[in-house]
């Protein structure tokens, strides 16, 4: 009947990549005490990377242990020729007493909608067969792809939020994330220059049970004239024109290429591509001319602090051909409630038809922002 007293330091450990589920990197000092079944595990670990797979979890919310094949802390079981009744019976009696796990600068919450940076602290613990997370995560940036029905969808970006676990057993957090979408309203007779309107995706419920619900910022419209204007450029009213159905084969096509940009974004950030972010949206902010001014985001963290985001805008001018405008935003917090963001961009992604940039340099901006949060 030995008794362990294990002291460990972990360095970049895989200890978990369930394919599609949860893949885990961690650093960090680890203590393993008591009988060999029925042992304790305590400690802290900085989750150096790692992923979450939100739709996966959503539809299975325990790992099976079965399913170690692929990690580290099954090889090592395997190395030392212990069999899979050792493997099940040692794992199913592992106490964890609040294990401290910090997140890293590359740790994201992801699925075929979103693909969010995670920030903060949590705590594990296990008793028996149920793992019990608690503490609160933010939402650092990212992406979240909204859809209306089974085609049509509209790209938010993430300004805001929080994912916070309660230690319930089935490992639901509730949600609170904040995401925005801007739309260029498409002139009428009444409006020929109509402001652009920002709407606001708030993401609340959990993650068993998620909703939105959605908000112009300082405008007062209801969901009927919200979701109008994303899916058409108009209100409801004036779909009810004779450009209705212009409006309507602008909106299908727009549609379409939303959810071919999506479906790219995630082949690109779950295949392998060193980046972190991407983001593609079609032309004209999702209304108009789809094949008109397309705007790309590229980001990539470079440290534990560092965030670089390169962004192009790719235009075409019916007189002046094609060309492109490059921009670069460098984001470095400072502390957990201070960060900047440096920016050297075009004043505007795309002109008119009739600029021509050939006749001089495109215009460009300078801007360094500071920011503080405070959460309660």
């Amino acid at each position: 009947h030995p008794v362990l007293d294990l002291r460990i330091a972990a360095d970049q450990f895989r200890a978990l990549d369930l394919k599609n589920n949860v893949a885990i990197t961690a650093s960090g000092r680890l203590a393993l005490r008591g009988p060999v079944f029925g042992a304790t595990l305590t400690g802290q670990a900085k989750v150096t990377s790692g992923v979450l797979y939100f739709a996966d979890l959503v539809q299975k919310r325990i790992v099976n242990l079965d399913e170690l094949a692929d990690t580290s802390l099954a090889s090592l079981i395997a190395q030392q020729r212990l069999g899979p009744e050792f493997e099940n019976v040692f794992l199913d009696s592992l106490r964890i007493d609040g294990l401290e796990l910090e997140m890293g600068s590359d740790v994201w919450l992801r699925s075929n909608e979103a693909n969010i940076q995670l920030a903060g602290s949590v705590r594990l613990s296990k008793r028996r067969d149920l793992y019990l997370v608690s503490g609160t995560l933010q939402a650092v940036r990212g992406t979240y792809r909204l859809k209306v029905g089974s085609v049509l969808s509209r790209e938010f970006v993430v300004t805001e939020g929080t994912v916070k676990y309660f230690g319930t057993p089935d490992q639901d957090a509730a949600l609170d994330i904040a995401a925005k979408h801007v739309v260029h309203p498409v002139p009428t007779q009444s409006q020929r220059n109509p402001e652009d309107i920002t709407v606001v995706a708030h993401i609340t419920g959990t993650l068993l049970v998620p909703k939105v619900s959605l908000e112009a910022e300082k405008r007062e419209l209801s969901q009927t004239e919200l979701i109008s204007y994303l899916l058409f450029g108009k209100s409801s009213v004036d779909l009810g024109g004779d450009q209705g159905g212009i409006a309507d084969q602008r909106a299908v096509v727009q549609s379409m290429l939303a959810v071919l940009s999506g479906e790219i974004e995630q082949t690109i950030v779950s295949g392998g591509v060193p980046v972190d972010y991407v983001e593609i949206r079609p032309g004209g902010g999702g209304q108009g001319d789809p094949l008109l001014g397309w705007q790309l985001a590229v980001g990539r963290q470079l440290g534990p602090k560092t965030f670089l985001v390169v962004n192009a805008g790719f235009c075409e001018g019916r007189q002046v051909g094609v060309w492109n405008t490059l921009g670069l935003s460098l984001q470095f917090r400072i502390s957990p409630e201070w960060r900047t963001e440096a920016s050297f961009e075009p004043v505007q992604a795309c002109t008119g038809p009739t600029s021509d940039p050939q006749s001089g340099t495109v215009p460009r901006q300078v801007g360094l922002d500071l920011f503080w949060e405070k959460r309660y």
